[in-house]
């Protein structure tokens, strides 16, 4: 039983304080972050982040034309239809 008490103890990711990588090391976190920025830099320098953002603007402008047209398509069916005469038994 002691045995596998202090194996427990002896294990960071059952104490809970483990790195947020598999080996913990800082170095490791400070250059993927770097690379992330670097790689933001590039891609905005290259006017790439501004062409996908008129994209998914364009693409949401068309959305909401859609869903007010689905709208309104959807409400002149429910008008035309309480219109008809309802028949009952």
């Amino acid at each position: 039983m002691e045995r596998s008490i202090r194996a427990v103890e002896g294990t960071p990711h059952l104490r809970g304080g483990h790195p947020p990588f598999k080996g913990g090391d800082l170095e490791m976190d400070i250059f993927f972050a770097t690379a992330l920025a670097v790689l933001g830099f590039v891609l905005a320098s290259l006017g790439i982040i501004n062409r996908i953002l008129k994209k998914l603007n364009e693409s949401v402008r068309l959305l909401s034309k859609l869903r007010t047209s689905l709208r309104l398509f959807n409400k002149k069916k429910k008008d035309k239809a309480d219109s008809l005469p309802r028949q009952g038994s």
